[in-house]
């Protein structure tokens, strides 16, 4: 009995140690580098547009450990698109030119949007840029006459 209740303990041990350190590998193959966020550079941070036309979000972004993704959303605009760099490429991308087209579409209300660029590198760390978009008036000019005088 106490050898039967010996070899239960061996077992029950031997399965927990292993557990432990099979259990606990590190799937993602993911190594720090420099601990420090993305770098989010971009070419504007104010746009103006007009309903119907496409306009540009563009900058560089840059980070070390590899970016994982860009996330660019504004509710008042129905934008919400996350581009999963770690996705689309076989090896990370340690830096990556943003080059974004998008059209106000014809049911928004308002003048002035502001949308979030996130960028998220395979660390987990963020960075944050707003982008400023207002939307322009229609002007139309009408000339009727031009009268020249020449002496």
């Amino acid at each position: 009995m106490k050898a039967k209740l010996l070899q239960s303990t061996v077992l029950w041990t031997f399965l927990s140690a292993a557990t432990l350190f099979v259990g606990c590998s590190d799937d993602e193959d993911y190594r720090d580098v420099d601990g420090q966020s993305p770098t989010l550079e971009l070419t504007s941070d104010h746009i103006r547009t007009l309903t119907g036309y496409e306009f540009k979000i563009a900058g560089k972004i840059a980070d070390k450990d590899g970016i994982r993704s860009i996330n660019l959303q504004c509710t008042e605009l129905y934008l919400d698109k996350t581009i999963e760099l770690s996705a689309l490429y076989s090896e990370p991308l340690y830096e990556y030119n943003l080059n974004y087209g998008f059209t106000i579409p014809e049911k928004t209300k308002g003048d002035s949007f502001t949308i979030k660029v996130t960028v998220t590198d395979l660390g987990g760390r963020t960075a944050t840029n707003d982008v400023l978009v207002i939307r322009a008036e229609r002007i139309s000019l009408k000339i009727s006459k031009i009268e020249m005088n020449f002496f």
